[in-house]
């Protein structure tokens, strides 16, 4: 039982270090439709992309 318990202990101690080491990398893409812009199929979004989508404004919110 003992040894069971430190061999998990050092996992967590590995993974723990393993981010510290090697951190993900994060980016934001902003894609803002009122300019026309989209988000394009041929770049690239990993598990730790931030993607905001600012999408038109109805035409019934719009005030004159």
């Amino acid at each position: 039982m003992g040894l069971d318990k430190e061999i998990e202990r050092l996992r967590m101690r590995i993974k723990q270090l393993r981010r510290q080491v090697n951190p993900p990398s994060l980016s934001v893409h902003v894609v803002d439709q009122n300019k026309g812009e989209e988000l394009t199929l041929s770049e690239e979004i990993g598990i730790y992309d931030l993607i905001i989508n600012i999408e038109e404004r109805p035409a019934w919110t719009i005030k004159n």
